[in-house]
């Protein structure tokens, strides 16, 4: 870890070195925890957020930084299309990380880009966020179990089932806490 850290650390040097100004970096290097406050302020202000996982995951960081944004001046994610946010943050500007060139090219695009179309996309990707909260991000997948049950009990005779594919589960409208 302390190797990708000095790594990144020597990338970016570089980088703000040979394209930096006296009063403007490009990269703003920060190896230390953040407040949500502060980070949230971070992302309000970056004009592109860099999000480039090498495999599926969550990628809340994604969604912050969409969240975040100034809806009269948004910036522009620019995602890897192996983060498990990208199918639902489609007009993020999706990249693969290994190719490095495409990259490049695509961090260009997304500070070049027109404020019309920051927003297109910035809104189109709020709609989403908007739409898909934890209730009913939970509803759907507890429909999708049902439905498997449901599926399984079909097709076996019921008398002789597993009892564990027959249970009913609460209802998602319940004020019932799962821990």
């Amino acid at each position: 870890m302390a190797i990708c850290r000095t790594i990144l650390r020597n990338w970016s040097s570089d980088v703000n070195g040979r394209h930096g100004e006296v009063d403007w970096t490009p990269i703003r290097y920060l190896n230390k925890g953040f407040s949500q406050t502060v980070l949230a302020g971070l992302y309000r202000t970056a004009q592109v957020g860099l999000v480039t996982p090498l495999q599926d995951g969550m990628n809340l960081v994604a969604k912050e930084y969409v969240a975040a944004q100034n809806p009269a001046d948004p910036g522009v994610l620019v995602l890897s299309k192996f983060a498990g946010a990208a199918n639902e943050l489609d007009t993020a500007l999706l990249v693969n990380p290994h190719d490095i060139e495409g990259m490049a090219r695509t961090m260009a695009t997304a500070l070049s880009m027109p404020l019309i179309e920051r927003r297109m996309r910035w809104e189109a990707m709020m709609t989403k966020l908007r739409g898909n909260t934890i209730r009913q991000w939970f509803a759907s997948f507890v429909y999708a179990l049902q439905d498997e049950v449901a599926g399984k009990i079909v097709t076996k005779d019921p008398v002789g089932a597993d009892p564990a594919t027959l249970w009913s589960p609460r209802s998602v409208n319940s004020n019932s806490r799962y821990h």
